[in-house]
């Protein structure tokens, strides 16, 4: 898993990380964020995926996010944030 990869705990690694408007964060209140996504209206929830998309998080049906599975949504994630980093810094 990723977390044993890099020590520490999931909730503390940058891939658990997205930024959320202040009404959002208190709107979810504690759930998860997949289940706060599947009880908005349509026209929100693809508001909400296409930011989430843009923060390298796959949520589409079928993988971790969307599932519910935290060790496979962070799976899922570190490679598209590595692709992203490795995109913008310079190679030698």
């Amino acid at each position: 898993m990723v977390s044993a990869k890099f020590g520490g705990s999931p909730a503390d690694l940058i891939l658990n990380r997205i930024l959320v408007e202040g009404e959002t964060r208190r709107s979810i209140k504690g759930r998860h964020i997949h289940e706060f996504l599947d009880a908005q209206e349509s026209s929100i929830q693809t508001k909400l995926m296409d930011a989430l998309s843009s923060h390298l998080i796959n949520t589409k049906s079928g993988f971790g996010f969307r599932n519910g599975e935290y060790g496979e949504f962070l799976q899922e994630r570190l490679p598209l944030v590595l692709e992203a980093i490795e995109g913008v810094t310079v190679k030698w």
